[in-house]
């Protein structure tokens, strides 16, 4: 055993010998008072940023066979994809399968006691789920992930979505039909959701008249992406809209432990870069979504499905969305 892990792991620990040790019988970890069980829970699962990756099967072939997996990846040769939940040093180690790890949970996270019982399972959902979650890699793969994690203790909390206007050679530019769908279920099936931060990549600067100003690329229909015929009919809103169908309010207004059915949202666009133009863009752009979703109805409501279907364009959370939702 290291140096380190003989140390205590915080300044609390002290407490948590003090209750074991003064107890005359054993004594179940879960007997424990809450607070020092919270903080357990806290070294077994400390906080951090977790990014949801996509990977090829063919790199990681186990992993196709206990999760869903979607096709969309610019160059044929890379063929199906599933995700991975990685923490790596750079969003870079997300886009190229070479250097995403094959590791399932980060090495951080003591895993293993997800899987003593079902009750440290539940004890620790909490925990897990709760880290901000980063979806990096495209709408199939956020789908895919939310299809695989819908019982009641998924509980998400704190999400990232980025969105790309353009391909690249691991990643796909954004699929309209995919991203539509994923708003369906955020919007309307995940109550839990606290926090959501739209992350925009460079790309939008080149991709769009930015120049014409914020409001005018909110409303434009077919703003980064040609085709938005779905299912033989046209959807009528763009990425942006999209993200604006929450009852919202702005992340810097949000108050910690404080009830509220509004999500906190907020906007982050990549290659600003110091230009003060597209700096004052990004916060008009952001405003404007705000005042949208201020007026929105609070339409989340916790459904859990049981679809075991592993392939997503064959799962319910794509073939079923237009007559559950009817939108």
């Amino acid at each position: 055993m290291a140096d380190s892990d003989t140390q205590p792991l915080t300044n609390e620990w002290p407490l948590l010998v003090m209750v074991v040790n003064r107890s005359k019988q054993p004594m179940c970890l879960l007997d424990l008072p809450a607070t020092v069980l919270d903080k357990i829970m806290v070294e077994l699962f400390p906080p951090k940023v977790l990014y949801v990756c996509g990977i090829p099967v063919s790199v990681v072939p186990s992993l196709a066979a206990g999760q869903t997996t979607y096709d969309t990846a610019p160059d044929p040769e890379l063929g199906r994809k599933t995700y991975i939940v990685v923490v790596p040093r750079t969003i870079q180690h997300c886009l190229d399968p070479a250097k995403v790890t094959h590791r399932k949970q980060p090495k951080s996270f003591c895993a293993a006691f997800l899987r003593v019982i079902s009750t440290c399972n539940k004890l620790a959902a909490k925990y897990l789920y709760g880290q901000q979650i980063g979806f990096v890699d495209s709408a199939e793969g956020a789908l895919a992930f939310l299809h695989d994690h819908r019982r009641g203790e998924h509980r998400l909390t704190n999400i990232g979505i980025f969105f790309s206007a353009s391909s690249t050679t691991y990643r796909a530019a954004t699929n309209p039909a995919a991203w539509r769908r994923l708003f369906n279920k955020l919007v309307h099936e995940r109550p839990d959701l606290e926090i959501v931060y739209l992350i925009i990549r460079k790309d939008f600067w080149d991709d769009t008249l930015w120049e014409e100003g914020a409001e005018l690329m909110f409303w434009y229909r077919d703003l980064c992406w040609e085709d938005t015929c779905l299912n033989g009919t046209d959807d009528p809103r763009n990425f942006l809209q999209h993200v604006a169908r929450f009852q919202g309010k702005s992340v810097r207004s949000r108050v910690d432990n404080e009830p509220d059915v509004r999500i906190s949202f907020g906007l982050k666009m990549h290659g600003i870069d110091g230009d003060a133009e597209k700096g004052t863009f990004a916060e008009a752009l952001e405003q404007y979504m705000l005042s949208q979703m201020s007026q929105r109805p609070a339409l989340r409501e916790a459904r859990y499905g049981s679809c075991s279907q592993k392939m997503l364009e064959h799962s319910c959370y794509w073939k079923r969305m237009r007559q559950i939702y009817n939108c």
